[in-house]
């Protein structure tokens, strides 16, 4: 699309300066036919600008208003009326949906046939009626020839459509390369340093003497980089945009007027893993295994999200969710809902436990610390350190209704955390060995 049209785009959706009021019934049908047509040739023109694109485009797309996750790319090639979706987070998979451009006080880009991949973070679910607050309609703001700037119709957030200049599975394949790796714990610079915040997808500015210079800024991995949500301005230099050496472990700017700022990335430690190397097969051990019992046989198996693993193995009818920290290159075994009970009438939760008196923590759970072989791994459990004043060392399977604080610890066989040994009782989890 040319300049021109991109100038015309901005006339279509301004509003009038000044509304001229007229009795004549003539005038009032005259604007209206010519509101509605500028409308209309607005939403051609940002069709036309959507499906100019023979490689598609590389999308920016940050779920939740309060960014608490950071951002996510995309890339979404677009046909006359379809669109094929690829997600960093699973490059494999290639998803084609419908779409369409509306009027909603302005052009709205529309996603309205149900998509796996683009809309993984706006489908609600039981624990999140509004999924994780993420939009699959989009209010389109500005149209050029090689960017497009839009907004979330729910949550406001900026999303941003870049041209590809290379195939899309290639660029999506280069963020997931960027995204799925270890990349840094933090980084020093000469004028100041800061920590990432991987779950969060955030980077900190920080002073020489720990002041903080500037607010966490959301990022999003890009093809051979980051990319800030927005600007960030610290020391009187402006920076967005980073490019990322992945040998010498440094970060470069490359926004106009600050590319001599370069940050040293700071590597994680020894202990750390990355997500795809914990899948197989598992013995669990813990208390019951130590005194002479039989070891129980697990099996993770990932998400294609990248997100959870599975743990699958301890009961026939149910299996446990572990989460992935990123910032720490581990999984956690966390409290969470097995199922229902329909004789007892009563949800049943697997819970961590404390202290010699084995008090039960509702948030409170475990993670695994590497033994650092690649060859034969072994991972101690270890409290994860989410709960102060708590050192989470076992887990037990319950009846639990938190409305009445009614519990239930004499299950059902049905329900048993491995063996008849260990009942619904997993005490003091000791290392998940590789088989």
């Amino acid at each position: 699309m040319n300049t021109r049209n991109n100038i015309l785009l901005y006339l279509f959706l301004a509003l009038p300066a000044l509304l001229m009021q007229s009795c004549l019934k003539d005038d009032h049908e005259v604007f209206d036919e010519n509101s509605s047509a500028r409308m209309q040739e607005a939403m051609t023109l940002a069709h036309l600008a959507l499906v100019s694109s023979e490689n598609g485009w590389i999308m920016d797309y940050y779920p939740d208003r309060n960014l608490s996750y950071g951002g996510y790319a995309y890339t979404v090639k677009f046909d006359g009326e379809k669109a094929e979706v690829r997600y960093e987070g699973d490059t494999d998979q290639v998803v084609t949906s419908y779409y369409k451009i509306t009027n909603d006080n302005g052009p709205v880009l529309s996603f309205d046939t149900y998509n796996e991949l683009l809309h993984f973070y706006a489908t609600p679910s039981s624990s999140e009626y509004e999924g994780k607050d993420g939009d699959f309609e989009f209010v389109i703001d500005e149209v050029d020839t090689d960017i497009i700037k839009l907004h979330g119709k729910r949550n406001q957030n900026l999303v941003v459509l870049r041209k590809l200049e290379e195939p899309a599975e290639t660029a999506i394949k280069k963020v997931a390369k960027l995204s799925n790796g270890a990349f840094l714990k933090g980084y020093t610079g000469t004028e100041f340093s800061g920590d990432f915040d991987l779950n969060a997808r955030s980077m900190s500015f920080t002073n020489a003497d720990g002041t903080q210079l500037a607010d966490k800024s959301p990022f999003i991995f890009t093809e051979d980089g980051i990319r800030l949500y927005k600007p960030v301005t610290v020391g009187g230099k402006t920076m967005q945009n980073f490019k990322y050496d992945e040998a010498s472990q440094k970060l470069t700017c490359t926004d106009e007027g600050a590319t001599d700022i370069v940050l040293n990335g700071v590597p994680h430690d020894d202990t750390y893993q990355l997500f795809d190397n914990f899948a197989g097969d598992y013995y669990l051990v813990d208390y019951f295994v130590t005194m002479g019992g039989n070891p129980i046989a697990v099996t993770l198996e990932p998400d294609k999200m990248h997100r959870i693993y599975r743990m699958k193995g301890v009961n026939a009818d149910y299996e446990l969710r572990m989460r992935y920290d990123k910032n720490l290159g581990t999984l956690t075994l966390y409290p969470q809902g097995l199922g229902y009970d329909e004789t007892l009438d009563i949800g049943v939760y697997f819970l961590g436990l404390y202290g010699d008196n084995f008090y039960i923590s509702l948030e409170g759970g475990m993670r695994l610390l590497w033994n650092g072989d690649n060859v034969n791994p072994v991972y101690q459990w270890i409290d994860n350190g989410d709960v102060e004043g708590e050192e989470i060392h076992s887990f037990t399977v319950m009846g639990l209704d938190l409305e009445s604080d009614r519990v239930e610890q004499e299950l059902d066989a049905k329900w048993n955390f491995g063996d008849a040994t260990h009942g619904t009782f997993v005490p003091y989890l000791d290392r998940l060995i590789k088989r």
